[in-house]
């Protein structure tokens, strides 16, 4: 079947969805496929989405404050938050609209907008940090990899307070719902994966293992 079929098959699988069902902007969900050809899984991949966040995007669900990650860095109350790391230097929530289950922000606590801006304490911080994601979600989730990098500015960043995200990543992990048939879907809410981190971030974040990288 030609690329262009699959993408069809994904717009007309993907806008019913959507309107019928928007509580599964709330879940995560991942899906794994037999192997196909590179163009389809280039497709898919294409079509790899949160849902929901368009909605966020063009205003309609951002929440009226000045910067969204300074309100959940503050605990306002206008914000949902799904916050559940914090020190000086930086937080850590849950993205409201994941690509996968774990999908996380590492946030420098001040506001800056560019990655130049950062001071080598933040940068070691920020980077310690991660690694110590890595290592929970492994005993989490056992991902085979990770996606993480920053949007800054006009390459893609639609918040103006400069972040990191962390996707862990599955073999043939190609979207996010059973777009065609064979697939499995598995589901995860974000409460469920909120309470995981809860419970094991001390293990990982703690003030042990920021020292072990001076």
């Amino acid at each position: 079947m030609q690329t262009s079929c699959w993408a069809s098959i994904v717009r007309a699988k993907l806008s019913p969805r959507i309107s019928i069902n928007r509580e599964i902007f709330r879940a995560q969900t991942f899906l794994y496929t037999p192997k196909r050809g590179t163009r389809d899984r280039m497709t898919f991949e294409k079509w790899l989405q949160a849902f929901g966040k368009l909605d966020y995007v063009q205003g309609t669900e951002r929440p009226d404050v000045e910067c969204i990650l300074c309100a959940v860095r503050d605990d306002d109350v206008r914000v949902k938050s799904l916050k559940y790391y914090q020190d000086d230097l930086i937080f850590i929530t849950l993205n409201l609209y994941p690509y996968n289950p774990g999908h996380s922000l590492i946030v420098p606590t001040r506001h800056c907008l560019k990655f130049q801006e950062l001071t080598k304490e933040e940068i070691l911080h920020l980077s310690r940090a991660i690694q110590g994601l890595q290592l929970m979600f492994n005993e989490i989730y056992s991902p085979h990899g990770y996606n993480i990098g920053i949007n800054q500015g006009a390459a893609g960043a639609s918040i103006d307070h400069l972040h990191w995200h962390l996707v862990p990543r599955y073999t043939q992990e190609l979207g996010f719902i059973d777009i065609v048939g064979n697939t499995r879907v598995v589901v995860e809410g974000l409460d469920g994966v909120m309470k995981k981190v809860q419970e094991n971030v001390d293990k990982f974040l703690n003030s042990e293992f920021f020292k072990g990288f001076d």
